[in-house]
């Protein structure tokens, strides 16, 4: 037997309080005896016998009048068989799990796991009582409750089942397993019970997730499952090489899975890129197997691209369309700065070698002097050419240059102080610190050549179509040397081994580090037929933009974006996929203007817009994992979470009356104690009649 109020036992005490009365008041009587009353004596002990059971009887029957009272307000209750034979009077309180997630969208017998699980989730809500409060839990959308709705109304609570739809979101079991445990521990009901509605898949169970408090709460689960499921997922797609350029053959591949148990014939996928269909392959994989296909299609035009890959209709729908987003700039801006004419000349000959409106680049030769007034936002690329050394004001400004998604084109030359690099410029934007210079630019020293290219880089794809390559080999009298580190790669080297050019990925942008200068007195490369294209695709290269589409940009995954300074006195607002808008304002931060957006619940485009023009593109999907129908180990399942598994199609109402348990017995106690009453006052009206005769 347990007390739902154990603080009222205290008053138990107050059943020693008739004893303690009795013991004070009972009169003391002296002896004096008359001998011609002594024949009486014999007569009347019978009656003082009598009486004095009484007395005991009715010390007894008020005691336990206070004990049972104290009891029936503590709420006793009793759990086992012997509490179906009371009755079903204790109250209960409940948490509902509904599975919302996309994968309870797939059919058996011709019905939707969601909406079967939905029916069953009103027939728990039918088998409530009046008294009973209910909390109604999902899948995807319990993170951050903090005060859940506790339904009392249970025909409001059917309407509100009967509301909720399939989400987009993750798979998430855990977090509302704890959250429902603590609701439940919270109740001083008797009865605490848990439903979980679900497809019961491996990834709704986090590996590390606690386990919930498990004691006074019975958890039964309800799998809903498919046997047979024919499902095709998209995975990802992503661009195969990163320089993009208008008129040109692009080619992206698309990771598509069999997550379903039955394979897949000659199935078809298709490529949609700015709403018109380019390319379609079919493909053919087996029950967890993966493929991935190549889409080639051509860019008619330049600036932001958005599309989709899509499957054939199968079991799950949600699943069978991958988005994706990147920008071709129609024109790249290029802010050049150098220590003197002849560092930049040639660079400048190959990005504008004829003045034509129709030139892919736009560059801007601005004086050494005139950087840190410059606004590095207006510009895709900056071009460092043999810069003596830089303050920290600077370099802060270039780093946040790189973040934002700028590249950055950087040589050296003679006149740059290694000292204030290796201080200022390399640790800050995570180039490797320099060492010695090789070389002389004042004699006739050794000269070094060219070694090990690296012809897989972006920077070379599509320019060599044979295997075996070779250019006429670049002679260098300059350079200078710098120590291997961590996270730069070396796409060109020295005969020596020594790089001359490096690539350093940072966050949104890139840097091509070339350990020399682009002038006669330093090397001949710029008189070579590797220089034009080698300088024209590094410049393309660091003005293109990363590929919008990754990986973890996924339903509710926020979306953040530093407006550009012409932008920031626009009318901003978010186009949705569901072709709503919602209209933004920027949050002015130290590091500039920035846009915050997290009410991403819907797959597809998300179009950032000022005065109705396009900023930026992002492209959502959902999670893959969704995809994965696993189910997880119900041994597990029922070891970690104390979970009893039942089949949805038995008669639930029946089972929870079986399975039911507690009963309260306060009623019980209050009529013992109400009976005892009764006696008392008849026997103590008894005991008034037998002093009043005496």
């Amino acid at each position: 037997m347990n007390f739902l109020n154990t603080s009222i036992l205290f008053g138990l005490v107050a059943a020693l309080l008739p004893l303690i009365i009795h013991l004070f008041t009972r009169s003391k009587s002296k002896t004096i005896r008359f001998s011609t009353l002594e024949f009486l004596k014999e007569l009347q002990q019978q009656k003082i016998r009598r009486i004095k059971l009484k007395q005991i009887l009715l010390l007894l029957l008020r005691m336990l009048i206070i004990v049972f009272l104290v009891l029936a307000f503590a709420r006793p209750t009793i759990r086992g068989g012997l509490s179906g034979v009371i009755g079903p009077n204790a109250k209960t309180s409940a948490v509902i799990i509904l599975d919302n997630s996309f994968s309870m969208n797939s059919r058996r017998d011709g019905k939707l796991l969601f909406e079967d699980a939905r029916e069953k989730a009103v027939q728990i809500s039918k088998a409530m009582q009046p008294g009973d409060d209910v909390f109604l839990l999902t899948s995807t959308d319990t993170t951050g409750v903090t005060t859940p709705r506790s339904f009392h109304n249970f025909d409001a609570l059917r309407r509100e089942i009967e509301e909720r739809h399939i989400d987009f979101r993750l798979t998430d079991i855990s977090d509302p397993l704890l959250l429902a445990h603590n609701l439940l521990n919270k109740s001083n009901n008797i009865n605490k019970e848990l439903y979980i509605l679900s497809d019961f898949q491996k990834c709704a169970f986090s590996a590390d997730s606690l386990p919930p408090d498990k004691e006074k709460i019975r958890t039964l689960a309800l799998p809903f499952r498919t046997k047979n499921i024919s499902n095709l997922s998209v995975q990802s797609a992503k661009l195969s090489a990163t320089i993009l350029e208008k008129g040109k053959v692009v080619e992206l591949e698309g990771l598509i899975k069999n997550a379903g148990n039955q394979p897949a014939r000659n199935k078809l996928a298709q490529l949609f890129v700015n709403g018109e269909r380019v390319a379609q392959v079919t493909l053919s994989v087996e029950p967890t197997k993966s493929a991935t296909e190549k889409f080639k299609f051509v860019l008619k035009k330049a600036g932001f691209v958005s599309g989709y890959i899509l499957l054939e209709d199968d079991d799950i729908l949600q699943d069978n369309r991958h988005y994706f987003s990147f920008n071709i700039p129609d024109k790249i801006r290029v802010a050049m700065f150098g220590e003197r004419p002849a560092d930049t000349e040639y660079i400048s000959l190959v990005l504008r070698p004829a003045e034509h409106e129709d030139a892919r680049f736009i560059v801007d030769k601005i004086p050494l002097a005139k950087m840190r007034y410059t606004r590095f936002e207006k510009y895709d690329v900056i071009v460092l050419a043999n810069i003596p050394a830089f303050d920290a004001q600077e370099v802060e400004r270039l780093k946040d240059f790189v973040r934002a998604g700028g590249g950055i084109f950087l040589t050296l030359g003679q006149d740059i102080d290694i000292k204030s690099y290796n201080m200022n410029l390399m640790p800050e934007l995570g180039l490797p610190k320099l060492t010695e210079t090789m070389g002389s630019v004042s004699d006739a020293g050794p000269a070094f050549s060219l070694g090990k290219t690296d012809l897989t880089h972006p920077l070379f794809r599509g320019i060599f179509d044979q295997k075996d390559v070779s250019f006429s080999k670049p002679v260098f009298h300059f350079a200078i040397k710098t120590v291997d580190m961590p996270g730069t790669e070396k796409i060109m080297q020295y005969g020596t081994g020594d790089p001359f050019l490096l690539e350093k990925k940072s966050d949104k942008g890139k840097i091509l580090f070339f350990t020399t200068g682009f002038n006669l007195q330093l090397t001949d490369i710029t008189r070579r037929t590797i220089f034009a294209p080698l300088v024209s695709r590094a410049v393309t290269y660091l003005g293109t933009p990363t590929f919008a589409t990754k990986d973890d940009l996924m339903i509710g995954d926020e979306l953040r974006l530093q407006v550009p300074a012409q932008n920031l006195n626009d009318k901003l607002e978010m186009q949705r996929p569901d072709n709503k808008s919602d209209e933004l304002k920027a949050k002015i931060l130290s590091s500039g203007p920035w846009i915050y957006y997290s009410d991403t619940s819907v797959p597809g485009i998300y179009r950032l817009t000022g005065n109705e023009k396009t900023i930026a593109l992002w492209a959502v999907n959902v999670d893959p994992r969704e995809s994965d129908l696993t189910m997880a180990d119900k041994s597990l399942l029922r070891q970690k979470y104390a979970m009893t598994f039942i089949d949805p199609n038995s008669d639930l109402p029946k089972i929870i009356r079986e399975n039911r348990f507690g009963r309260e017995l306060w009623k019980y106690f209050a009529i013992i104690a109400f009976i005892l009453l009764l006696i008392e006052m008849m026997l103590y009206r008894q005991k008034s009649e037998v002093a009043v005769k005496k």
